[in-house]
């Protein structure tokens, strides 16, 4: 979770933290003064005691993880050269603002201050503030992102493999939007299928056009953009290929790199981060892709019951003014296949309950994509706190796990159960998994099925 560094000598730490009624974030203070401490303790926040300007105490601190870094003070001459150190160490991004106790400062001075804003503290206090410069913050985001793109460029936008809606809107929003603002040729493609009927049937509906990566010819394009994916991430991408954008809300396995990286595991569903493009800047999203963007939120958060975020809610709740809520009543209402249909059922006759987790396996199938789907149906049993489901497709068995339970990460279950074959892993509230069969040194799909309960629920 991105952080809010305060940093500073006085009693003024103790106001400014009084003004953060509304902060929603993790927040450290650093400051040298045990009776301070103990003050901002009592309010519920994390405490780094040690002189600020000793910049070998910074070894404490994870720069990386701050977005917004106030330094407090009035000693012009001995803040220059702590300021210095932070703009040096901290991320690009991240917001440096020095917060002075006086707001007597020359032009000259102000222009030697290596920092991103200058405030006096009496307007830092004000609640208006805080407000606006979350504001400035994703507006000042949306511009790093454009920067990374130029008029004339042609941009492939990636999915993740077998794209489910918010993988599928977060791409086609991104089209959109480049095309708005920069004017480029863009393609979106995905490895694997689109299975589903509500994916197909969102496509098809609001006419997004996406082509199998297989038939790409990826060499044509300068830019290359992933979303609700990563290098080395769910994708058959060659991951030694650096893109320009990665726009993502996974926890990060490994280490990657890219011109502009907008990542965001806190946050329920992709398309939150797109919507807030839209929402925070001047370009307007036409009614398709609102819909689009609103149904990926509703299924991620099933309708922000699951896992959800203030920045979801906000997103929801504009898109839901903006979307064609007729278009969305024709892509949540799809026909089951037969063989859906049938796979329900053995979901129902196969299932295993093991205290409030409800375990089931509905044997092979032709679309991957049924797994997840039934996943979220069986969650919604009476008693029911984490359901899992199996298939098997192609020599490969299929695990989905669906959370509702705060006490428990879908995520890190499936990660610690199967971190020795196959790859698995996900958020909190929602996970997945992928193993060769061969893997597991067993063939018949009972003795699998147990085999699997039995290791997941080693790791509840």
């Amino acid at each position: 979770m991105s952080s809010l560094l305060l940093i500073g000598t006085s009693n003024f730490l103790v106001s400014l933290v009084n003004g953060l009624k509304s902060e929603r974030r993790k927040v450290v203070v650093f400051c040298p003064s045990k009776k301070i401490k103990k003050k901002i303790i009592q309010k519920g926040y994390d405490v780094i005691e040690g002189d600020p300007f000793v910049q070998a105490n910074y070894s404490k601190i994870d720069l990386n993880d701050a977005t917004e870094i106030i330094v407090t003070g009035k000693n012009i001459k001995k803040l220059k050269p702590l300021l210095s150190y932070l703009n040096e160490k901290k991320k690009q991004s991240a917001q440096l603002i020095l917060a002075l106790e006086e707001s007597d400062i020359s032009e000259e001075e102000k222009r030697e201050i290596k920092a991103n804003k200058i405030i006096s503290l009496s307007d830092l206090i004000s609640k208006d503030f805080y407000i606006e410069l979350g504001k400035y913050n994703k507006r000042r985001n949306i511009e790093r992102l454009l920067s990374t793109i130029n008029e004339g460029d042609n941009v492939l936008i990636l999915t993740h493999d077998n794209p489910d809606p918010d993988s599928i809107a977060s791409a086609h929003a991104l089209e959109y939007f480049l095309k708005k603002a920069r004017k480029v040729k863009t393609t979106i493609a995905y490895g694997g299928e689109v299975g589903r009927a509500e994916n197909l049937n969102m496509i098809d509906i609001l006419n997004i056009k996406m082509k199998p990566l297989r038939d790409v010819k990826v060499e044509k394009f300068n830019k290359i953009a992933m979303v609700e994916t990563y290098p080395g991430g769910n994708n058959s991408f060659d991951e030694n290929i650096t893109p320009s954008i990665v726009i993502d809300h996974h926890p990060q396995k490994k280490k990657y790199s890219a011109a502009f990286i907008d990542l965001r595991t806190d946050i329920g569903a992709n398309s939150s981060i797109l919507a807030e493009y839209f929402i925070h800047s001047r370009y307007k999203m036409n009614k398709r892709v609102a819909t689009a963007l609103l149904y990926a939120i509703k299924t991620d958060t099933m309708s922000l019951n699951r896992g959800s975020t203030p920045s979801d809610i906000e997103a929801f709740s504009y898109l839901y003014t903006q979307a064609d809520i007729n278009l969305l009543k024709k892509i949540e209402q799809p026909s089951l296949t037969i063989e859906e249909f049938d796979a329900f059922g053995r979901a129902i006759q196969n299932k295993k309950i093991v205290k409030n987790v409800f375990f089931s396996t509905i044997g092979k199938v032709k679309d991957r994509e049924i797994v997840p789907q039934i996943a979220d149906f069986c969650l919604l049993r009476q008693g029911i706190k984490l359901s899992v489901i199996l298939g098997f497709l192609n020599g490969e068995l299929i695990i989905s796990m669906r959370n509702k339970d705060n006490r428990k990460d879908a995520g890190k279950i499936l990660s610690k159960a199967f971190e020795d074959i196959g790859s698995a892993g996900g958020h909190k509230t929602m996970a997945a998994g992928v193993i060769k069969i061969e893997d597991l040194n067993k063939e018949d799909e009972e003795e699998i099925f147990t085999m699997i309960v039995d290791k997941i629920s080693k790791k509840m």
